[in-house]
C-alpha cells in the first residue's frame, strides 16, 4: 500500500492576515518612495513661504536676495540644499533596506 504524503495547509488569500502580510511587504518600498517625495516636496515649500514673510527654510536665502547680499543667498541655498539631500538619501536608504527591495536587487 502506498502512503500518501499530506499536502501543506496554506492560509487562503482572502485572510485579512494574509493580505496584510503579503500586501504591506510589496507595498512597503512604494509607500516609503510617496514618503521620500512628500518630504523633499515640503521641504521646498518651507523655503518658498519666506517670499511671502511667513518664516521658513528660505529666510536666509530671500534676505540675501533683498539685501543683495551674496554670502547669505549662498549660505541658505547650500543649507536648504543639504537638507533636502540629506533627508532624500537617508529615505533612499530606508526603502533599499526593506525585505522586497532586498529580494528584487539579489534577484538580479
Amino acid at each position: 500500500m502506498a502512503v500518501l504524503a499530506q499536502a501543506p495547509v496554506n492560509p487562503p488569500a482572502d485572510q485579512p492576515s494574509f493580505r496584510l502580510h503579503v500586501g504591506g511587504q510589496l507595498g512597503l518600498p512604494i509607500l516609503l518612495a510617496g514618503v521620500r517625495i512628500a518630504i523633499v516636496t515640503t521641504i521646498g515649500l518651507a523655503t518658498v513661504t519666506a517670499w511671502i514673510n511667513a518664516g521658513g527654510l528660505g529666510t536666509l536665502l530671500f534676505d540675501g536676495i533683498a539685501r543683495d547680499y551674496p554670502s547669505e543667498i549662498l549660505a541658505g541655498t547650500i543649507a536648504i540644499t543639504a537638507l533636502s539631500l540629506l533627508m532624500d538619501m537617508a529615505l533612499r536608504l530606508i526603502e533599499r533596506a526593506t525585505p522586497t527591495a532586498r529580494a528584487l536587487r539579489h534577484a538580479r
